[in-house]
């Protein structure tokens, strides 16, 4: 509760990209961050090559942008909210493979009022998820009580500007669904965000995702940074593995990549 009062205050203040900046860099020291960021890369290191082009769609404050950097990726990172764009400009700014995208993304362009988290890595467009989180409980005492309104985009015009992703990370707290929807073709690869809270919403995002192409499906729980199929598999089956594995207050992500 602390840290976050701090990082309020540091955003009022307008010294929260500096000082997040700089947490950053001294935690990617310690030994724990260092175990966790190799891991990282070996299992991105599946799913892209060096000089693929990466989307990070909500990228906060780039813990995903910063290991697909490492891996050589060019990254896309979108971010609506401006403590964290600033934030990474500080930290990614200087790399010429990286390029930030200062909006959200949904079914269609134009504004939306983002609902702005004391911990922003919580910040949503979606009031429905926020309902749900508060009803299980899942983040104790956060609060959503400040509002933005913040410019959004589609995916497919992200792709007519930059080019198809070989691989896209989405986790948009809730409105995966929406992101999706901004799609009117398949791509290589994705993954989406999932909790015991929003398993109806990335079940509807997987029929959507079926209906632009064919995909094999694999799944991750929590921060493990791996997958728990021990192959890929079809839609079917894993709606059913996301069913069965995902108790009270767990996550995890779903990853589809397109059958040939």
């Amino acid at each position: 509760m602390m840290y976050r009062k701090l990082s309020e205050l540091t955003r009022k203040a307008g010294f929260y990209g500096e000082l997040r900046a700089i947490k950053a860099r001294i935690d990617r020291l310690k030994p724990q961050n260092i175990r966790h960021r190799h891991l990282s890369q070996r299992f991105y290191g599946q799913l892209f090559n060096a000089g693929d082009l990466v989307f990070d769609i909500g990228a906060n404050v780039g813990n995903r942008t910063e290991v697909f950097l490492d891996l050589g990726a060019r990254v896309i990172a979108v971010e609506p909210q401006s403590p964290c764009q600033d934030a990474l400009k500080r930290l990614f700014g200087g790399n010429d493979r990286f390029t930030l995208v200062p909006e959200a993304m949904g079914a269609k362009a134009g504004e939306a009022e983002m609902f702005v988290s004391d911990a922003l890595v919580l910040s949503t467009l979606s009031t429905e998820w926020i309902s749900k989180m508060r009803a299980s409980g899942r983040f104790g005492e956060t609060e959503w009580n400040a509002t933005a309104t913040v410019p959004v985009r589609t995916m497919d015009s992200l792709i007519a500007e930059f080019g198809e992703p070989k691989f896209c990370k989405i986790d948009v707290e809730g409105f995966e669904l929406e992101v999706i929807k901004g799609l009117s073709r398949g791509i290589s690869a994705l993954s989406l965000e999932v909790a015991s809270e929003n398993v109806e919403a990335i079940m509807e995002s997987l029929d959507y995702l079926d209906r632009l192409g064919r995909y094999d499906y694999n799944y991750s729980i929590s921060e493990s940074m791996s997958m728990i199929a021990d192959r890929w598999v079809g839609p079917q089956q894993i709606r059913r593995c996301i069913r069965s594995d995902l108790g009270p207050n767990l996550f995890g992500d779903v990853y589809a990549r397109r059958a040939y």
